[in-house]
């Protein structure tokens, strides 16, 4: 019976996705969508699982083989539309502006959608292109103004004059200025991850950031070669001797490491009889290069020996080479086959406790 098996494909879909096993609900929304191609609920919730996984070439794939247009009629649906817009969407610059403005439109009172509606305007490319029209220019202007009207203390965007510049800095200095409770916390977490008694994934869960972000740009300082523990530096190494021409599991940092060493990838990798990740490994991925791409030169941090703000610059050069060993490690996650793995909840509650040590 066709109607029993949509409605327990979308029983089975949505219990997936209640428990987070992206694949599983991808795999059963695509049937459903199978059944009926002009279904768009279904259709929106293939994207949105796959926007979920990372898989945002294919989630747009989705979107444009719908046999008609595909109505927008809810934020998450907006978002997920600008989310999936590559640079051929951008190549009529000024359309696609007034088309992202259009889709914010419909959501004015949703604070993300109007925040995502900037940051796609705003997204770096590495394309330089003329000015927008004064008409278009204007509107994009109306959206911004809106925004920070409308939520001056938004943690999405935050709006600074550069009238004043020392008030400037005043104001860059109390929104990454740590609490006293957090200033203990990062000694102490400073300290162990220094001695490698700490798992460096704990300061991606801290800030907020990708851990790909965070093996990228050495956000620690350093990154040690080796335990601090001889016998556990031994054990690590009879480990990977055992896993020889064996399936082996990839984590974020080993892949940072293959990416920094691009002579010796393939030999790397030969090693083993196949690469196994998790889908929020490739998320973790996908992220820290979304984050690098601006290739930004300059970071703002809080420098607690002198208790101010404090601006930390790196050259062009290692900016783009920062991308680039992003873009290797998405690829490196992309050559493995992926596994579904559940997410701790209660490494959510890490959050936010050193978000202000570190702004770009």
């Amino acid at each position: 019976n066709a109607d029993l098996r949509h409605d327990c494909l979308i029983l089975l879909g949505q219990w997936a996705s209640d428990q987070a096993e992206w694949i599983r609900a991808q795999e059963r929304y695509l049937e459903l969508l199978a059944l009926d191609p002009s279904d768009n609920q279904v259709r929106w919730a293939v994207i949105l699982v796959m926007l979920r996984r990372g898989l945002f070439p294919q989630a747009r794939v989705i979107y444009d083989s719908a046999p008609a247009e595909v109505p927008i009629d809810l934020p998450d649906q907006a978002r997920a539309w600008m989310a999936t817009r590559t640079n051929s969407d951008r190549i009529n610059y000024a359309e696609f502006v007034e088309e992202v403005i259009r889709v914010a439109q419909r959501f004015p009172d949703d604070e993300n959608v109007q925040a995502e509606a900037i940051f796609t305007v705003l997204y770096p490319d590495g394309v330089e292109r003329d000015p927008l029209p004064p008409s278009t220019q204007a509107q994009f202007n109306q959206l911004c103004d809106r925004f920070f009207a409308a939520w001056p203390d938004s943690v999405r965007l935050r709006r600074f004059t550069a009238d004043d510049i020392q008030g400037l800095v005043s104001q860059m200095e109390e929104l990454i200025r740590p609490s006293k409770e957090e200033k203990t916390l990062r000694a102490e977490v400073a300290e162990r991850l220094a001695q490698n008694t700490l798992p460096w994934a704990f300061l991606s869960a801290m800030t907020g950031r990708s851990y790909s972000e965070i093996v990228i740009l050495r956000a620690g300082g350093v990154l040690p070669a080796q335990h601090i523990d001889g016998a556990e530096q031994q054990m690590c190494r009879e480990a990977a001797q055992a896993a020889l021409d064996s399936s082996v599991t990839l984590d974020i940092s080993s892949a940072a490491v293959i990416a920094g060493l691009p002579d010796l990838s393939g030999l790397l990798i030969g090693q083993f009889e196949r690469l196994v990740t998790s889908d929020g490994a490739r998320l973790d991925a996908v992220r820290g290069k979304e984050a690098l791409r601006s290739r930004s030169a300059s970071f703002w941090t809080y420098d607690e020996e002198n208790e101010r703000g404090h601006l930390i610059n790196i050259s062009q050069e290692l900016a783009n080479d920062n991308f680039d060993k992003s873009t290797q490690l998405l690829d490196i996650a992309n050559g493995c086959r992926i596994a579904s793995v559940a997410v701790d909840p209660s490494l959510n509650e890490l959050r936010g406790l050193a978000t202000s040590s570190w702004a770009t």
